[in-house]
């Protein structure tokens, strides 16, 4: 989930997002036991034309993750102690740099006095990724008559250094492809609101 790229079209009617700010981006280099790693931390927000209800549930659809963000390759979710144990599989492929990470988290829903929060930590690593942690918050800024939610995504990991210039590239890239997170879910939700029958 730190850098997944998505391209996107949104369309001029449905649901729709407005301009999303990146609020904090780093990226720095440190090695441990003689491998290099890159630490990676984002923070995004802006609002969708949506109700927190409608937000929460395509964030938390976690089986429909390859749909929505296409860096996925696989996801899939059971149920854990008070949590749901997310498995996936990101690929991502950059300029010819390919890194494919494996890992599980912790997924945890609750609310909060103004809508939602789901943050995750990291369970099981394949290695490659290490530290996952971070939370989408769903804050309710809308009226009965004109939904709106505001949305903030916080990531923060190390991925196992793999190619050289790779935190060149994150540095480039990772306040514009967390960014693309928020427009995914507000694609997935102008697409299901689209889609419903008159």
């Amino acid at each position: 989930m730190p850098w997944l790229a998505v391209l996107l079209l949104m369309g001029a009617t449905g649901v729709g997002v407005g301009e999303i700010r990146v609020d904090h981006v780093s990226v720095d280099v440190e090695k441990r036991a003689n491998r290099d790693w890159v630490l990676v931390e984002a923070r995004v927000s802006g609002p969708i034309e949506a109700d927190p209800d409608a937000v929460a549930a395509v964030i938390q659809d976690y089986n429909s993750y390859p749909a929505i963000f296409p860096h996925i390759q696989d996801a899939s979710a059971q149920a854990g102690d008070n949590c749901m144990l997310l498995s996936e599989t990101m690929v991502v492929d950059t300029f010819g740099f390919k890194n494919i990470n494996r890992f599980t988290v912790r997924m945890q829903g609750s609310a909060t006095p103004a809508g939602f929060r789901l943050g995750w930590t990291q369970e099981r690593t394949d290695g490659t990724i290490d530290g996952l942690e971070g939370e989408w918050l769903l804050e309710n800024r809308g009226t009965p008559d004109k939904p709106l939610t505001w949305v903030s995504y916080r990531t923060k990991s190390a991925v196992l250094v793999t190619a050289f210039g790779q935190d060149l590239l994150l540095r480039m890239f990772l306040g514009g492809e967390t960014k693309a997170l928020i427009e995914a879910v507000a694609r997935k939700i102008r697409i299901a609101k689209n889609a419903r029958p008159l």
